[in-house]
């Protein structure tokens, strides 16, 4: 095991550097959410989601989208559909965005969308994010 020692001055510069980093860091983080708190740009008004539903898709959140399903103004079928027509809409085509390399088949989503549907009518939700689609990337 190699082990290096640095003198008083190299201690004294490394520290300097790490803290002027870590402070144009955090100064470019708070900026940005700074700029995004206080300099929102309004959602467009697009309604994506039937009539019955109060809500834009583009811009709901997960407990938006939580309210939902416990009120039962939607179910994770309507919720999968709708966000696999969206997807379909901008993905290749509209606006190209390219954003998904794959996405699962409709039927086995649907299908598994029935299933917590029936679990969530028969025994209540298992956790906060029980029936709401996701999208992972990685």
């Amino acid at each position: 095991m190699y082990m290096r020692l640095f003198s008083r001055d190299e201690m004294k510069f490394r520290k300097l550097y790490s803290t002027v980093f870590c402070a144009i860091l955090f100064g470019g983080i708070l900026k940005l959410c700074s700029f995004r708190l206080f300099n929102r740009v309004p959602a467009p008004k697009i309604r994506i989601m039937p009539l019955k539903h109060n809500i834009n898709l583009l811009t709901a959140t997960a407990g938006d989208v939580r309210r939902l399903l416990e009120v039962g103004e939607a179910s994770s079928v309507e919720l999968v559909k709708l966000y696999l027509k969206q997807i379909s809409a901008h993905n290749h085509e509209g606006l190209k965005l390219n954003a998904m390399i794959s996405v699962a088949a409709e039927s086995s989503l649907l299908e598994e969308a029935s299933k917590l549907d029936a679990e969530r009518s028969k025994s209540g939700p298992r956790s906060r994010l029980h029936g709401i689609p996701i999208i992972l990337k990685v």
